[in-house]
């Protein structure tokens, strides 16, 4: 089974909205894990849309967000496990230049908010997936 990695931080809206990539993940046969607040990891877990994850504030990744600081290869050895990794965040960001570094798989990165946009955002958060696979989820679940 593949296995992605889902970077998406922001408020409890936003991961809302990011369901329906959770849910292509899954119906795509991908293990999922979530790297972002640990309020919403722990949510996202009891609601089985991911298998695991790590929360963006763990003091082990500390490094990752730094500029010029070596990476431990602990951290390195998590970021490799991936086969896919979309991280929605901005390109420019010290996060996301380290894990184009480390990073062995295929990485998309796909900034959060875009001005002007002319479509729902659930449907803008989805776009990476759809040169990836032709079995989209487009409606946001929660199955309680």
């Amino acid at each position: 089974m593949e296995r992605a990695l889902i970077i998406r931080e922001g408020s409890l809206g936003d991961i809302i909205l990011t369901l329906p990539v959770f849910q292509t993940l899954r119906k795509n046969g991908f293990k999922i894990e979530f790297f972002g607040r640990r309020e919403f990891l722990e949510l996202l877990l009891k609601l089985s849309c991911i298998d695991g994850g790590i929360p963006s504030d763990s003091y082990l990744l500390s490094p990752i967000f730094s500029k010029n600081f070596d990476i431990p290869q602990k951290i390195i050895d998590y970021f490799k496990k991936f086969d896919l990794i979309i991280s929605y965040t901005h390109p420019s960001e010290i996060l996301t230049e380290n894990i184009k570094k480390i990073a062995s798989c295929k990485l998309i990165v796909h900034p959060p908010f875009y001005k002007n946009l002319k479509i729902h955002i659930s449907d803008y958060l989805l776009s990476p997936l759809e040169n990836l696979f032709s079995n989209i989820e487009r409606t946001p679940q929660i199955k309680i």
